[in-house]
């Protein structure tokens, strides 16, 4: 692990047969047959694989609880809808620490790739327990997306132009979003690269707006729809 001697002390440990000589812990429980196979059973640590990239979801962790706001942090994936399996992280914070999701999400930017950026970021005042102390994960809540509540003058600037609201339509039905804003991105709605290719194509198909994800990550619905109106302006004087 490039720059991590305690990941990687951690994971290269001594060979069983030769104590001269290190092995790599891929954390796979397994079982020998008769035939001298190995059998798989299951993980005995929480490395993932998610959409191709194995993931450790520890080092997400760690990077989390380097925030100087953080006391606890944990990483799981989460199937709440059917195929959609998203990286959702668990933050609680140190007594009388305030901190914003997007001051987190912007320092794991900094230390962690794009494929390891949680889809979900959660702060909870305390992460539930079991009967014996540890940790319940199954108990952890399902990810939202909080919205102020807006009154009727904050209401009436929030109007779609028509082009914006056919790319509104779409995000809500790509990310099974009952409304979104003109202020919205992609990512920040819980968005991954899966589903960001399906909105590229479906985008194309209603509008004819040929976007990449990096417009995605970078732009938000009004400005994807101005982008989108800047190309039409420039074919329409092109002919």
């Amino acid at each position: 692990y490039r720059f991590r001697p305690d990941l990687t002390a951690e994971r290269f440990v001594p060979h069983l047969l030769d104590s001269s000589r290190r092995m790599y812990d891929t954390g796979d429980l397994v079982r020998m047959r008769s035939d001298g196979r190995l059998e798989y059973i299951s993980r005995s640590d929480h490395q993932v694989k998610l959409r191709g990239y194995r993931i450790e979801l520890g080092e997400i962790e760690s990077c989390m609880s380097q925030h100087p706001a953080v006391r606890q942090a944990l990483c799981l994936v989460r199937e709440d809808r059917p195929g959609d399996q998203r990286l959702v992280a668990y933050a609680v914070l140190k007594d009388g620490k305030h901190l914003d999701h997007s001051l987190l999400t912007q320092h794991l930017q900094v230390h962690l790739p794009q494929y390891m950026l949680p889809n979900h970021l959660m702060v909870l005042p305390q992460f539930p327990l079991n009967g014996s102390g540890k940790i319940d994960r199954k108990a952890l809540p399902a990810p939202t997306i909080d919205r102020p509540q807006t009154d009727q003058a904050e209401a009436q600037n929030l109007s779609f132009s028509p082009r914006a609201q056919v790319l509104a339509d779409l995000f809500c039905e790509v990310l099974a979003l009952p409304r979104v804003r003109p202020s919205d991105q992609f990512f920040d709605l819980g968005g991954h690269s899966l589903l960001a290719l399906k909105l590229i194509h479906k985008v194309d198909e209603r509008l004819g707006l040929k976007l990449k994800i990096r417009d995605l990550l970078l732009l938000s619905i009004e400005q994807l729809a101005a982008l989108g109106e800047t190309d039409a302006q420039r074919e329409g004087g092109a002919r």
